[in-house]
């Protein structure tokens, strides 16, 4: 039989290592479960930069007619 002062010696001296693994079994998640969060958040990005890109191209357009405007 395992004597009580060896139990506490080991977990003593172990205790940061099996908090810090069980710490991570928690937070593992497994690939099927990331893929569609990083798709939807692939989605909303492309959808911000498409609208970035129109935005962009109106500025220039507007720019582009006031300034031939002034130089007349």
């Amino acid at each position: 039989m395992i004597s009580s002062s060896l139990v506490n010696a080991f977990l003593l001296h172990y205790s940061s290592t099996i908090q810090t693994t069980q710490f991570l079994i928690i937070l593992y998640t497994d690939p099927g479960s990331v893929l569609p969060l990083a798709s939807g958040a692939a989605a909303v990005i492309g959808f911000i930069l498409l609208i970035w890109q129109r935005f962009m191209t109106f500025l220039s357009r507007t720019l582009r007619f006031l300034r031939g405007k002034n130089q007349a």
